[in-house]
């Protein structure tokens, strides 16, 4: 799992209701014209409203999820580049460009959390182009630097199984670098179990690093 994220609120509404506003299966996001785009005052989204039962910091938080537009793609690249800088949420060492990040990225479920900017961004990734798995999805979640530590990256997962699920997605994978034990935990806490390690798999700025493998079955899709 590709991310930067830290604990947070629970979400009190669901990314179900957004199944209509999803591009379909095969459709992909347009690209960076932002005239060809949908605008940000007619997408729809859901207030996460965090009380002080939760953490003092987010007292009297509101943020916004939305679907993710391609004008939001400079802030959400700078997000990607914060991230790569803090040598945990990725072996890239550098940012894609719109459509290298558009075309390794499953149409549906690229969401966003804002207030009056860009606060994080959520996406899925295939992880193969077998028709028997199309329902598995490599996650993909970042966080504004100003932003950790607010709940943003929770918010977003949460987000993020109910619109994969709304969207036929049975398993969420995750491939996350070792040490990055704040990511382990937050997925912990959302249903991701550990199925193994991978020893030295890939090195980071000339060093050796693990990764651990996480994944989270869906109780609702392909319980036939």
């Amino acid at each position: 799992m590709s991310n930067v994220f830290h604990s947070c609120p629970q979400l009190q509404n669901h990314l179900s209701s957004l199944r209509g506003d999803q591009p379909q299966s095969g459709q992909r996001m347009l690209g960076p014209d932002v005239s060809r785009s949908r605008s940000r005052s007619t997408s729809r989204s859901i207030t996460v409203e965090v009380s002080s039962a939760i953490l003092d910091i987010m007292k009297h938080m509101s943020v916004r999820i939305d679907l993710m537009n391609p004008a939001d793609w400079p802030e959400v690249c700078s997000i990607y580049e914060e991230g790569i800088a803090t040598g945990l949420g990725t072996f890239e060492t550098k940012a894609p460009s719109w459509e290298e990040w558009d075309a390794a990225r499953l149409p549906h479920s690229r969401l966003v959390a804002r207030d009056e900017r860009v606060l994080g961004w959520a996406a899925l990734s295939p992880v193969s182009k077998r028709a028997c798995y199309a329902g598995v999805a490599e996650v993909g979640i970042y966080v504004a630097a100003v932003a950790r530590g607010r709940g943003i990256g929770r918010a977003l997962l949460h987000a993020l199984i109910d619109s994969s699920e709304a969207n036929g997605i049975w398993t969420l994978q995750g491939a996350t670098i070792a040490e990055n034990t704040s990511s382990l935990a937050l997925q912990e806490s959302c249903g991701f179990r550990v199925i193994g390690r991978r020893e030295r798999i890939a090195k980071l700025a000339g060093i050796w690093r693990d990764t651990i493998l996480t994944e989270r079955r869906s109780k609702k899709v392909g319980v036939e």
